[in-house]
């Protein structure tokens, strides 16, 4: 089981990467993006990591197994790293919409990572902000 894995990889459907390339889009256009809740809070991982723990359990045994980092980050403080990373003002960045927030959005997730970590010697080791800095960087590269 992957909790949120995390990287510029990640296409726009998933609110990250939606931050991100909407920085590099705001930083051509001044064009504003719409968000729904930003205070929901996700267990977010890298996910080279977490290809990294994938091979480690198909080595292992065919077991189930969370893959996650035990931490949770709220949207909110991702898109204000985010914000930092690509100098743009938060508040000058983005809406919030009510059509934008997911029906069944979940408030807090956060996985176990303790079976991993004793089992297929794995942690989690790249942060939120870490994450956040290399999926802008890697948006920013054509503006």
């Amino acid at each position: 089981i992957l909790f949120n894995h995390e990287s510029p990889l990640r296409c726009n459907e998933f609110v990250t990467a939606k931050i991100c390339q909407g920085l590099a889009n705001f930083k051509r256009t001044r064009e504003k993006i719409k968000l729904g809740n930003i205070n929901s809070f996700r267990d977010m991982g890298y996910a080279p990591e977490y290809v990294d723990a994938m091979v480690k359990l198909v080595n292992y045994a065919p077991i189930d197994i969370v893959i996650a980092t035990g931490k949770t980050i709220s949207i909110g403080d991702f898109l204000l790293e985010a914000c930092e990373v690509a100098d743009v003002s938060p508040k000058d960045f983005y809406t919030i919409e009510e059509g934008e927030k997911r029906p069944l959005d979940v408030q807090w997730l956060r996985g176990n990572p303790l079976q991993a970590k004793s089992l297929l010697k794995w942690t989690a080791k790249k942060d939120y902000k870490a994450i956040a800095k290399e999926m802008v960087e890697s948006a920013l590269v054509d503006v």
